[in-house]
Parts: structure tokens; sequence; C-alpha cells
């Protein structure tokens, strides 16, 4: 990266310079994951935090989907990958409801019997704007930390994405970097997973409304940079 004060080849001066290692991403043919939701996609019907998981909750909304918080109860909804996935690049474009006590994830998950890595993009569904980043192997915590988003996720869609290498994992929003870690992350094949639930840790009041999380689309890319 250069500034000059006149086009360079002829008389111009270079004012300044920097060299950055690496400074670009590659992202050949993503592949948008909600084009056969029926062929792609599954729901799950199970226990978790203060409720369970519905599966007449999700919807499929155009190019998306929609979970859906059930009224007069602590049930959420889910949506998992038929298939596991490799490393790649993992965006879901989501718009949060507005929920007190209540969490919307995009996520990894390996959904073996016990012990499962996983890697988690989590927002309090809150009006806080607080974000959770973890990261788990063999069913251990083995990273974590937490952010305060730079806008209201509830207010429109946003891009959340995981990508995730051989070299490292960076967890971003809207393009901008929230966290990177080069070890002690998942390696094992996972499914892309998304749900919107009430967890045991935070209070549960249960809605006259019946808010959701909207995803506009979830795509994957097969390399970075």
């Amino acid at each position: 990266m250069a500034a000059w004060d006149a086009p360079p080849g002829g008389v111009a001066t270079r004012l300044g310079s920097a060299d950055q290692r690496d400074p670009f991403r590659l992202r050949p043919d993503p592949a948008l994951l909600t084009e056969h939701p029926e062929q792609a996609w599954t729901t799950a019907s199970h226990a978790l935090g203060r409720g369970r998981m519905r599966a007449d909750q999700v919807f499929v909304k155009g190019g998306g989907f929609t979970l859906g918080l059930t009224t007069g109860r602590c049930d959420g909804a889910e949506l998992r990958s038929r298939d596991r996935v490799g490393f790649g690049i993992y965006v879901a474009r989501m718009r949060t409801p507005l929920a007190p006590g209540s969490i919307s994830a995009f996520f990894l998950y390996e959904d073996v019997p016990a012990g499962n890595d996983e890697i988690d993009i989590e927002i309090l569904n809150d009006g806080s704007r607080l974000m959770l980043l973890t990261a788990w192997v063999g069913g251990s915590k083995t990273r974590e930390t937490s952010v305060d988003l730079p806008f209201d996720p509830h207010e429109g869609f946003h891009d959340y994405e995981i990508a995730w290498t051989d070299a490292g994992l960076r967890l971003s929003a809207d393009g901008g970097v929230l966290v990177q870690w080069a070890d002690r992350y998942p390696r094992a094949p996972m499914r892309v997973m998304a749900n919107v639930w009430w967890p045991s840790w935070l209070p549960c009041a249960p809605l006259d409304s019946h808010p959701s999380l909207e995803i506009a689309a979830l795509s994957r890319s097969t390399a970075s940079r």
C-alpha cells in the first residue's frame, strides 16, 4: 500500500507506504445453504435450558428460516444441517428477537453422544448487544470471550461469520473481526446449527407475543486466507 503525490512512473514522489502480509481472504463459490432447505436441513426436538426445542417452531421463509419462541412457555426452536462439515467460512445473516432471558445462537456442533466439539456465537436477546464467543473440545470449554456489538442485533439483519481453518479460528460480525484463536479450538467435522432458546442461567418470563430469530441466509465457502 502506498500514497503518491502524482501518478507513479513520472516525477511522482512516494509519500508513504506499508507492507501487510496476507491482506486478502479468498472465498470461492460460496454455497447458499438455504437453497434447498428440505435436503440440507433438519429440525430438532429435545430439552434445552428452561424448555424444549420445538420442531413445529421452525419455518421456511423465502430463502431462509424463522425460528420461533412460543407464547406462554420457555420453549424455543433449533435448526441443524443434515451433514457434518469441515473447515470453511460459515456466514449467517440474522435478525434477533427482543426477548429478555433468551439467546440467539449460530454455531458449529459435533453432535455425538458425549464430549462434543463446538464453536459458538451467542447473542443475548435483551437489548444489551452482548455476544458470547466460545470454543469447546471434547466437551470442555477451551476458549471464551464476550464482546459488545457496535449495533443493535434486533434492529436489522447482520452477518455473523465463523472462519474455521486448519491455521486458526476467526469470529466476525459484519466483516469486523471480534476474536481470533490460533489453537485450542475444534478440528472434528461438525454440523452447522442455529437456535433460539432460554438458558437455565437466565430468567424466563413467558411471552404473550411470538418473537422469532429470523435467518435470511446461510452460506459456506470452503477456503479462506
